[in-house]
């Protein structure tokens, strides 16, 4: 392996400004293992160890993560929800693209939309007989997905579900097998 990702959420006990939460691929060549001048002492270790800084927050620079921003947006730019690699269509239930004056809305109102959005997609997916849909939620609190995934236990019962690819869309999106 010569690349792993950290994740992390932040979090400090008492009032704090919450901050996204950080994936960071981390490249490791394995030379660097066997040199000793890539061994360093800190306050986290008892003896040298090879260390590599996934995160640098300073207070009066950063109120987010810049790694997950600038991934976010270079994974925006690169791939603007189209159909993906497996030509399986997809269905973006971010608010944005379904409400232009979703600032205005309150949380539960938000939800409603895009449940009607699933709803109304999974029934144009059964009446075109479509085999497979990808609807891409976001990772977010995970309250969309698991309201998603709650309807489609109680009222699609030939329908089964898994995480889509994490490669395309890491835990964004949910990806639905339908069966007629």
């Amino acid at each position: 392996m010569n690349a792993f990702h950290v994740q992390g959420l932040f979090y400090h006990a008492g009032t704090f400004i919450p901050l996204l939460p950080m994936d960071v691929k981390v490249s490791i060549q394995d030379v660097q293992f066997y040199k000793q001048k890539f061994y360093k002492l800190s306050e986290y270790f008892d003896q040298p160890a090879v260390q590599f800084e996934v995160y640098a927050w300073t207070p009066a620079t950063s109120k987010t993560p810049k790694a997950t921003v600038k991934e976010k947006d270079q994974k925006e730019e690169k791939k603007p929800f189209h159909p993906n690699q497996k030509n399986i269509p997809e269905v973006d239930l971010h608010i944005e693209k379904l409400d232009p004056g979703w600032k205005n809305l309150q949380p539960q109102d938000i939800l409603n939309i895009q449940m009607g959005r699933f709803r109304d997609s999974m029934a144009q997916a059964l009446q075109e007989r479509w085999k497979q849909v990808v609807f891409i939620h976001g990772v977010g609190d995970g309250r969309l997905m698991f309201e998603i995934r709650k309807l489609i236990d109680s009222q699609y019962p030939d329908a089964r579900y898994q995480d889509a690819s994490y490669i395309e869309y890491e835990y964004g999106a949910t990806l639905v097998f339908l069966e007629h």
